[in-house]
């Protein structure tokens, strides 16, 4: 069984990939994982979405609010000591953005999150869609690469689940 953690970033871009008529379908099938326990997220994506949606009134949608209604069975957290020893990796600690101070992202949460599954004995795949890399700024893709944990992007794994494929 494989275990999905998902990032804000493809949580975001199901608004952009997915025609309108068919997110409640994507939703009901996200929850269905949920439910199983194969689709988790840290709490700092649930909060990542909130400040999206805060600064983008017009974005507030179903997307926040599925995220948000299931953080009680979606969201784990990872070992702080964990967090803090992805962060001492210099190039994983890249995948910090040096322009967003004083906010906390949930790239690191999302990679301290995986790579505990995975030494858990897990079989773990990080949904992002974050794949572009900056000379101070780390995808997460990259960030994946580093740590050795498989990604990604949504529409495969969407179409992998058997959620939802574009026509």
């Amino acid at each position: 069984m494989t275990l999905w953690v998902i990032d804000t970033s493809s949580v975001i871009q199901i608004k952009d990939s997915v025609p309108v008529a068919e997110r409640k379908k994507v939703l009901t099938g996200l929850t269905a994982l949920v439910q199983a326990e194969q689709l988790i997220y840290p709490s700092q994506v649930v909060e990542e979405l909130g400040r999206y949606v805060d600064s983008k009134p017009e974005k507030r949608d179903e997307l926040f609010i599925w995220a948000r209604d299931h953080k009680h069975a979606a969201c784990k957290e990872p070992p702080e000591d964990l967090v803090k020893e992805i962060l001492a990796d210099p190039m994983v600690r890249r995948v910090l953005d040096v322009e967003k101070v004083g906010v906390e992202e949930a790239d690191v949460y999302v990679l301290a999150l995986a790579r505990h599954m995975s030494n858990e004995n897990k079989d773990v795949v990080v949904v992002t869609e974050e794949w572009v890399n900056k000379p101070a700024k780390l995808s997460m893709a990259a960030g994946c690469g580093v740590l050795r944990l498989v990604r990604l992007p949504l529409l495969p794994f969407l179409e992998h689940t058997g959620i939802w494929k574009p026509t």
